[in-house]
């Protein structure tokens, strides 16, 4: 099974229409994928919602892992719609992965650069 990048149901719509010339974002808790590094540069990987293949991405450049507060402006413009704040995107790390102590803006995240393939002609 060739590696993904999870998103929930909610964003959907958002994965089917990202462009194919567009750099975006995905931000997942911890340092897990980046120690050592899960996702390599210039790896193709499958854009999963609800763990359905939907689409493949390419992974441009190394992974970014720090504290959420030190993620910066254009971390935050290649996030999806309404994770684009560091309170959207705090609430919904915490409600997708409902960590224990609760997340703050201290809390350490990998943030995986992608750029969407074009969609697959259907069989």
């Amino acid at each position: 099974m060739a590696k993904a990048i999870h998103w929930p149901l909610a964003y959907l719509e958002a994965v089917q229409q990202e462009a194919v010339d567009a750099l975006y974002a995905a931000v997942r808790l911890g340092s897990l994928y980046a120690n050592p590094p899960y996702w390599m540069p210039d790896e193709v990987v499958t854009l999963r919602v609800d763990h359905q293949p939907v689409r493949d991405a390419v992974v441009v450049g190394e992974l970014k892992c720090c504290p959420l507060s030190q993620l910066t402006a254009a971390d935050y413009a290649a996030l999806k719609p309404g994770l684009q704040t560091p309170e959207a995107l705090l609430a919904f790390l915490q409600a997708t992965y409902a960590p224990q102590p609760p997340l703050t803006l201290a809390s350490e995240v990998t943030v995986v650069y992608y750029c969407p393939l074009a969609p697959k002609a259907a069989d």
